[in-house]
């Protein structure tokens, strides 16, 4: 990190909750006022204060992506996901219990198996 530039990760995170037109306003301003407080703090002050503006900006962008209902969409996914991938983990449950008729520790193993697979699957599709 350059000492009069904001550290990566907190550049990273404000771009991944704004929009690319806020993003590149906000970030800029960041990265402007962060090389100007280099010259007169230390490296350590400079970057406090940049996490600090980056932790006090999270609460004001997420309600304001709440209010706006984005989240909707989203939410709906999730739970479709969530709902598929449990019917998915069920049937598969079933299906290996009847096959191989397990014990409770290989049935429990079949479990986070099934369950691993069908959230690595969910996860793809909501992606």
């Amino acid at each position: 990190m350059n000492p009069r530039t904001p550290p990566r990760i907190a550049i990273r995170l404000l771009e991944s909750l704004l929009s690319e037109e806020d993003g590149d306003a906000i970030v800029g301003d960041l990265i402007e006022e962060s090389a100007l407080r280099a010259h007169t703090s230390t490296r350590t002050a400079t970057t406090w204060w940049c996490w600090g503006q980056v932790a006090r900006s999270i609460p004001p962008v997420l309600w304001s992506y709440l209010r706006r209902g984005h989240w909707f969409g989203t939410l709906g996914v999730a739970i479709a996901v969530y709902a598929a991938a449990s019917v998915l983990e069920f049937v598969g449950v079933a299906v290996f219990s009847r096959l191989l008729q397990p014990d409770a520790r290989l049935e429990t193993v079949l479990s986070v198996i099934v369950g691993l697979a069908t959230m690595v699957l969910g996860g793809y599709v909501a992606a």
